[in-house]
């Protein structure tokens, strides 16, 4: 029972999370609901409008404490607790090195003895 409707991407995993707007505080009840569809579904999807970044931040930080990235190139600059990936360098010209990172699959933080619970993406 996750509180909002939740419709299957299909015979594997996730499931898209319907009726849940990320830009505004999320209830503790409906945190509960997610991490209920998380274990059910293992990956949720949230369609929409792209959130400002302090939104973004204010929705993770609502799961736990986050973990600041080891490298701080990774970190965003207003919220260091958030990697920020791109592959778009300083002057604009595109960073091979950065799309590479963005685009292949990994896990951060696997060097750590605190390892995460969970992975929250932001794709806009």
């Amino acid at each position: 029972m996750t509180g909002f409707p939740v419709s299957s991407l299909g015979s594997s995993i996730g499931t898209v999370v319907e009726r849940v707007d990320l830009s505004q505080l999320v209830s503790e009840n409906c945190y509960a609901g997610l991490l209920n569809a998380i274990t059910e579904h293992k990956m949720l999807v949230f369609r929409g409008a792209p959130l400002a970044v302090s939104e973004f931040h204010t929705f993770a930080r609502g799961f736990g404490p986050l973990q600041e990235h080891a490298l701080r190139k990774y970190r965003h600059a207003e919220f260091s607790d958030l990697v920020w990936l791109t592959d778009v360098a300083e002057d604009g010209s595109i960073d091979a090195s950065g799309n590479t990172r963005a685009t292949t699959w990994h896990s951060d933080g696997s060097c750590t003895q605190d390892l995460r619970e969970l992975s929250i993406l932001h794709a806009y």
